[in-house]
């Protein structure tokens, strides 16, 4: 196996933090980066010095893509895995977590342990085997190292490695391009949270909607008839209804699950890749891991208040694939708006990420004199006067269904977040933790610029 500058940097960096006596180390990095090839090659390396080596992931497809990444590198590995032989002998071992969690106080102690879709191990059957091998050394695998409730990791790990992110992946060719097709709103006032995300019940209620699920097939046959298309859906009965109404619309489409049968499972998927099945409908089995660079267009048509979740669904879709040159994102539930676009800076710590302002962007505009916020509908502006009447004639959208989808363009997009996110920024340390997260090299500076900027247009009035 060829590694690639950037992964050869990741297990240097992840080998230098254990000299420097780190034990649990989180490697975040995007989904399509290469994550399982960096595992292997660091669980070679150790096999060379009879480390035992333990990956553990929480799905059969994952358990096989796993050992496929080992096989070609020539490496020998048992199972602990419901359906498969196990060998507790070798010094290497794929697991079930679910397997695992039955069996892990009668199996050899591991010295080395991987964590695929690490963002799960706060999880009470992932934490319970972490604790119980709490002094192994521990790789927690994530592209989006954080809880729902925005929250780190700091009780699970001591030191965090970050790989490229997903626009240097795209500048550079190791992950495709995008276009972003967008509702200009997406009403969620009706759907409750509970625990950090929207309350299940209430999303498949809506969703269950016939106008929202036919707006999406409608928009499928205008945007990227014939494409390869994997639809995110709110629940297992929401996704056999979706899938039902492309088959009555002409399209044939196949549901999967947790609890599809494996065979039926692995020949769906297989039919998908191989270009013979156009739409695939699912939940939560396709948002992590599965690997499916045929993937040629993604649906939305699960709302959610979880970043850590959207990213991951906007992730299956980015790998790369001979004749795929960009991937179509349909978003019939606002995604991008709450949660930014796939290829945003996003800064990763220990400590999770900042939860972002409970309003959409949409609820705040900016003035552009004295750049102040104010709610969107004001038709002057409260510090200065300026009036938006004329502005918005100017402006005006073009009339549409709210539910029609129009492609988004992200250097506006973009902008217009920007432009929101500080003007909501009221203070100084407001403003440096937000060019924090943007990953500027001088936020302090930056911020002390707002400042003074602002101040000279309030004297200037």
């Amino acid at each position: 196996m060829v590694l690639r500058d950037y992964q050869i940097k990741i297990i240097e960096e992840i080998k230098q933090s254990m000299r420097e006596g780190h034990r649990a180390i989180i490697l975040q990095s995007v989904t399509g980066s290469g994550k399982t090839a960096i595992a292997a090659e660091m669980i070679r390396l150790a096999s060379l010095k009879k480390t035992r080596c333990w990956f553990i992931c929480n799905r059969v497809e994952l358990v096989l893509q796993t050992a496929r990444a080992l096989d070609k590198i020539g490496l020998s590995f048992g199972f602990i895995a419901a359906g498969f032989a196990q060998d507790k002998n070798c010094l290497i071992q794929i697991c079930s977590i679910q397997t695992l969690y039955r069996r892990f106080a009668e199996l050899p102690r591991p010295d080395l342990i991987f964590w695929d879709e690490g963002h799960s191990i706060q999880a009470r059957t992932w934490a319970t085997v972490y604790e119980y091998f709490h002094s192994a050394y521990h790789i927690i695998m994530s592209a989006t190292p954080c809880r729902l409730d925005g929250q780190g990791f700091r009780l699970f790990a001591t030191h965090m490695v970050n790989g490229p992110d997903v626009s240097w992946l795209i500048q550079n060719g190791f992950l495709c391009d995008y276009r972003a097709f967008a509702p200009r709103e997406f009403d969620s006032s009706s759907l409750k949270v509970r625990m950090g995300d929207y309350v299940k019940s209430d999303i498949e209620e809506k969703m269950m909607d016939k106008s929202i699920t036919g707006n999406a097939v409608a928009e499928y046959k205008t945007k990227c008839s014939g494409k390869r298309n994997l639809v995110f859906c709110a629940s297992v009965e929401h996704s056999i209804f979706v899938r039902d109404f492309f088959i009555s619309e002409g399209i044939y489409a196949e549901h999967i699950d947790g609890k599809t049968d494996r065979s039926d499972r692995k020949e769906s998927l297989a039919r998908f890749e191989a270009g013979s099945l156009k739409i695939l409908t699912s939940v939560d089995l396709v948002t992590t891991g599965l690997d499916i660079p045929a993937i040629e267009c993604i649906t939305f048509l699960r709302p959610t208040q979880s970043t850590s979740l959207a990213i991951q669904m906007m992730g299956r879709g980015l790998r790369p694939h001979p004749g795929k040159d960009h991937i179509i994102y349909l978003d019939h539930v606002g995604l991008f708006k709450k949660h930014g676009l796939p290829d945003d800076h996003r800064e990763w710590s220990l400590d999770g990420v900042k939860k972002k302002p409970k309003d959409d962007i949409g609820s705040v505009k900016v003035c552009p004199v004295c750049f102040a916020a104010m709610p969107s509908l004001a038709k002057t502006c409260k510090e200065c006067g300026h009036s938006f009447i004329k502005e918005q004639t100017q402006n005006a959208l073009p009339e549409f269904d709210a539910t029609e989808l129009k492609e988004i363009d992200k250097t506006q997009f973009r902008k217009t977040k920007i432009d929101v996110d500080r003007a909501k920024a009221k203070t100084k340390d407001e403003l440096v933790a937000l060019g924090i997260s943007r990953g500027y090299s001088h936020p302090h500076r930056w911020a002390h610029h707002v400042m003074q900027s602002r101040q000279r247009k309030k004297l200037n009035k």
